[in-house]
């Protein structure tokens, strides 16, 4: 049997839905919001809500960015507003699917399980049970990001400054930094509300 840790697997999801997102917004391609739903789908079926979330912080900057570039402007919006409905209801109707046959092969027990202990019970922290509770520890994940690229600290730490101090000066800060400045620190503060706190759940967001 192959074995494969779920965090690899949604690391996968999230950076290709992502990728299909950019490729659609840079070129007006419409034909990759269809894939971008389905990556978006496989980050739900790997690991429930928190696929979709940490796809969302990404895509947001992706958004404003490629909608908000000065050769950009004027673009109409005919092409996005259709292409976000095509992602949101493949990525719904796939992931409804999946939820609905748990429900009803799996029997109520199963989705209890599922749902509300393995999933609320991780965000509130009453799921003691399954561990990694670290409730009141906010800097959690800055300790571990740290610990894992520690040998690029330097110039990561670099840019946090010169993107920190772009914003501040009210300046317009250069498009991938304005995209890594927000996916990556939304990112951290997304994952930094659960009670529930793993430094594997930061591989999704290294990317």
């Amino acid at each position: 049997a192959i074995w494969t840790r779920v965090d690899a697997a949604l690391a996968f999801f999230v950076v290709a839905s992502l990728m299909a997102f950019a490729r659609a917004y840079a070129g007006n391609r419409w034909r990759w919001f269809i894939p971008a739903g389905i990556f978006l789908a496989g980050g739900f079926l790997t690991k429930g809500p928190i696929g979709p979330l940490l796809t969302i912080v990404g895509w947001f900057p992706l958004f404003l960015v490629f909608r908000w570039l000065p050769h950009r402007r004027g673009d109409p919006v005919s092409l996005q507003i259709p292409g976000l409905l095509v992602s949101a209801g493949l990525a719904t109707g796939l992931a409804g699917i999946w939820v609905i046959l748990l429900y009803h092969q799996g029997g109520p027990a199963l989705f209890h399980q599922w749902f509300y202990e393995n999933q609320l019970g991780r965000l509130t922290g009453s799921a003691t049970s399954l561990g990694h509770i670290h409730s009141g520890s906010p800097l959690y994940y800055i300790v571990a990001l740290s610990l894992y690229i520690f040998p690029l600290l330097g110039p990561v730490l670099s840019s946090l400054k010169n993107g920190i101090q772009t914003l501040w000066k009210r300046e317009m800060p250069p498009p991938l930094l304005a995209v890594g400045l927000i996916w990556g620190l939304g990112s951290l503060i997304l994952l930094s509300i659960p009670a529930t706190k793993r430094g594997i759940y930061l591989l999704p967001v290294l990317p």
